[in-house]
């Protein structure tokens, strides 16, 4: 009973931070100034490689990723993104993460890519709303990550969209203005 208790109490803690974070995601002010992207991101992998040991995932990450952001509200969104994608590959055998940018019609396009479980393209706009989670207890989560990563994207005037097909990796663009 007290370990069930316990770990029922970790879940509400960790669902308080990320309801927390998603709200100062909406009132904080910008502070915008450059920010290096592919460094930030190689912070992230880092930090997620201690929180995922025995995970060794290939992981590229494009060089020279920069942008005009605030860099504690890119942060998050770049741990958001990447945690999920460490979390839904963890269980292949040769885990593959990607970060890198490309041009589309004038505008800067971002995008993290893996070969994790995927879900279903059909309901990828769902994963954007608070306390929607597209895969049931297998995974850990709250359904509030995403939600803050739009909205801090939607802050920056850009956009945030998913690609997927289920079993085969997710991709996840965004655009910053």
């Amino acid at each position: 009973y007290l370990e069930h208790i316990m770990g029922s109490a970790e879940e509400m803690s960790q669902l308080i931070k990320d309801l927390l974070a998603f709200s100062q995601s909406g009132i904080a002010v910008l502070q915008k100034e450059s920010a290096d992207l592919t460094q930030i991101a190689r912070e992230e992998i880092d930090n997620l490689l201690i929180r995922y040991p025995g995970l060794d995932p290939k992981i590229e990450i494009q060089d020279g990723m920069s942008t005009n952001a605030d860099k504690n509200l890119i942060r998050i969104v770049l741990d958001n993104l990447l945690g999920n994608s460490f979390k839904y590959s963890a269980k292949r055998l040769a885990p593959v993460i990607k970060f890198y940018a490309e041009e589309s019609f004038g505008s800067c396009v971002y995008c993290i890519e893996d070969n994790g479980s995927g879900f279903d393209s059909d309901k990828a706009d769902e994963l954007f709303k608070p306390f929607v989670r597209y895969h049931d207890k297998e995974y850990s989560g709250t359904g509030v990550g995403l939600s803050t990563v739009k909205r801090i994207i939607d802050r920056h005037g850009g956009t945030i969209w998913a690609e997927s097909k289920k079993g085969e990796g997710a991709k996840f663009f965004f655009t910053l203005s």
